[in-house]
This record gives C-alpha cells, structure tokens and sequence, in this order.
C-alpha cells in the first residue's frame, strides 16, 4: 500500500456496516424513528415520563402517516402492536390524548384534541403488524396548538398491566 493512501480494510467496512445495522435495528424497535420530529429535552423527557407514571412499552408503537401537520390535513394515527399481548383500549380513539411542553414552566400541558366520541365502545388489538386503515383520524384544525405536540394512547394489555405509547409531530400554521 502506498503512503497516504489508507484504504479500509474488508473487515472495517463490514464491522462499520454491522455497527449502523444495529443502531437501525435498535431506533425501529424502540418507537422511534429517524424522521421523528426533533426530540425534546432531558428535562422534558425526565417531566414527561413522571407525569404518565407508567412505563413505556417499546413493542406497542404510535404510527403517524407523517411527522408534520398542516392544518388542512388529518392525522391518521395507527398501532403497531409487537408484543405478545393483546391490547385493550377504553374507547374508539384509543384513549389518545395530547400534549405539549412548556420550556418556561417546565410542565407537559394538555392540548384539546377537539373531538369527543359518539361511540365510547372498548376495543382490542391483537399483535401483529399495522392494519392498512386508520384507527383513529384527527383533523389538524380541530387542534387548537401549533408546534411540537406529543400524541399518547394508553391502554391495558391481556395480563392486566397499562402500557403507554407516544409519537411527537409537529403542527405548522
């Protein structure tokens, strides 16, 4: 090999291949996504994780069809459920709520997702991938907040314990 012509070797660039795999690998499997709308503070993470009490579920994932809103749009809003579980939710809408952090108070405030249900019915949903439609649609106008907003669903798995799962998009005017 010639001077100042360092080339990687096989076995650098398949360990380098390997190494992004898996952090790939472990950003699917934990909820997040590369796209996901920029992440908040560890002081919000720390508020926010506090105030739901329960712990966050990596196998049950909040899907969005995007991470940014416009208010002519609506927000389709599906679950991902990879555990071994079956799921329960305590109406239609999947008990989604929202909310928004405030830098200043340091406090996640509930945001008014605008909608109530007509049909407060339970449901279930078995593991498994995505279904191909929405479970729960929201439009953007109905949503009296703009800015990042943390949508939560909460539910209940077959073995009693609540799990909850989140997805932070961004609502632009």
């Amino acid at each position: 090999m010639q001077a100042g012509h360092n080339k990687p070797s096989f076995s650098q660039s398949v360990v380098a291949t390997l190494i992004n795999l898996f952090f790939l690998i472990v950003l699917s499997t934990s909820g997040c996504s590369p796209s996901t709308v920029s992440s908040t503070s560890p002081k919000a993470e720390s508020a926010f994780r506090e105030m739901i009490g329960v712990s966050i579920e990596p196998r049950i994932r909040l899907l969005t069809e995007q991470d940014q809103y416009r208010r002519q749009d609506d927000i389709g809003i599906w679950v991902e459920n990879r555990s071994n579980y079956t799921l329960s939710f305590r109406d239609q809408s999947l008990g989604l709520e929202a909310y928004q952090y405030d830098e200043q108070a340091e406090a996640w405030n509930s945001v008014d997702l605008g909608f109530t249900l007509a049909d407060p019915q339970a449901i279930a949903v078995k593991p498994g991938p995505r279904t191909a439609l929405p479970s729960v649609s929201v439009p953007v106008e109905w949503i009296e907040a703009s800015g990042k907003i943390r949508l939560v669903i909460t539910g209940m798995t077959d073995t009693g314990q609540e799990f909850v799962a989140y997805k932070d998009i961004e609502i632009v005017d």
